[in-house]
């Protein structure tokens, strides 16, 4: 039997991370989209000058930014599996699990307001939990196989960087 952390290390097949790339990069694309609408109708809404003052505007762009750039940086380093110079290599395995974790943990908090909204018959409510839920998912399964390359990856220079040693 494996121990837990080894079944964490087993390498994760490359049509896999190729497919979770290709959603992480549509979900990023379709932030950006989002952000480039919301720009239009906040500037037709408020116009250029009156749009620093609303805060709330300024806060949600910005987090709409933040979501969609990360979407596109897990996405391209899923996608191009070789890319060396990303700072995502920089990332530890450790902190790529917790945020799967707590990924994971808010899509099955969006799933249960989901279910819980479909009971109570609210159809309009739906919307936003399930939106959540398909956005949360794959950004947990996509943490999790970071954090298995990226362990790997260090296994990997570690048993280099012995063999250097072992031959001096």
């Amino acid at each position: 039997m494996m121990k837990p952390i080894e079944a964490l290390l087993r390498p994760v097949s490359r049509a896999w991370e190729i497919g979770l790339g290709l959603v992480m990069a549509l979900i990023g694309i379709s932030f950006a989209t989002l952000l480039i609408w919301l720009g239009y109708l906040v500037a037709r809404e408020y116009g250029a000058h009156e749009v620093l003052i609303e805060l709330d505007i300024v806060a949600i762009m910005t987090t709409v930014f933040i979501i969609a750039v990360l979407f596109l940086c897990i996405g391209r380093r899923l996608l191009f599996d070789k890319w060396q110079n990303t700072v995502l290599l920089a990332i530890s395995p450790l902190f790529l699990r917790v945020c799967g974790i707590v990924f994971a943990l808010f899509a099955i908090w969006s799933f249960a307001d989901f279910v819980s909204t479909a009971f109570n018959g609210i159809w309009l409510g739906m919307c936003l939990p399930g939106i959540f839920f398909i956005l949360s998912l794959p950004v947990a399964l996509a943490s999790f196989m970071l954090a298995r390359s990226r362990a790997r990856q260090a296994v990997c220079q570690d048993n280099k960087s012995q063999s250097v040693r072992g031959s001096d």
